[in-house]
């Protein structure tokens, strides 16, 4: 999914950006990017150093991650948090496992290394089977973000461009 939107994605990170990668500890995106994450150790078996997004030296221009957020049972807490960490009109660049994939579904996706799935995810305006814990990603997203792009990837994935909004709508 992210070799497909490549070509858009290093355009959005320019020269001296604040990148974040968040929940990246077993594979940092890099481009000179901080890792926020909870693992303690990096994919290699390393220790590494984590922050929380609350204690970033600054804010974030880009917060990229990717099949983290399913991971998370308070995503809406975390995406405030995310939110309140970057600058007005800095981007976010999701990536999250599609409903389409089923080993990739709340309940059925375990894992001991990086916690199960909590979520499955779809996007909004689609009929989908009955299923538990899903969330229609872009309203959730779109509740704190300006949605620019979705799209479902060819790994069964959905990519999500968003910029942040200046204040957030009652809800």
């Amino acid at each position: 999914g992210m070799q497909n939107n490549l070509d858009s994605l290093l355009t959005i990170i320019e020269n001296g950006d604040l990148v974040v990668d968040f929940g990246g500890a077993a594979c940092p995106l890099g481009l000179g990017s901080l890792v926020v994450d909870q693992l303690k150790r990096d994919g290699a078996g390393n220790l590494v150093i984590y922050h929380t997004i609350s204690e970033l030296p600054g804010k974030a221009d880009v917060v990229f991650t990717s099949h983290c957020l399913e991971h998370i049972e308070q995503i809406d807490e975390v995406l405030g948090d995310i939110h309140n960490s970057m600058v007005a009109g800095g981007d976010l660049l999701v990536f999250v496992p599609a409903w389409t994939c089923e080993r990739w579904r709340s309940g059925i996706h375990k894992n001991e290394i990086y916690n199960d799935h909590v979520w499955t995810f779809a996007l909004q305006g689609e009929e989908i089977p009955e299923m538990e814990r899903v969330k229609y990603i872009d309203a959730v997203i779109g509740s704190l973000f300006d949605v620019q792009h979705t799209e479902y990837c060819g790994d069964n994935s959905i990519f999500i461009h968003a910029k942040m909004k200046a204040t957030i709508e009652a809800s």
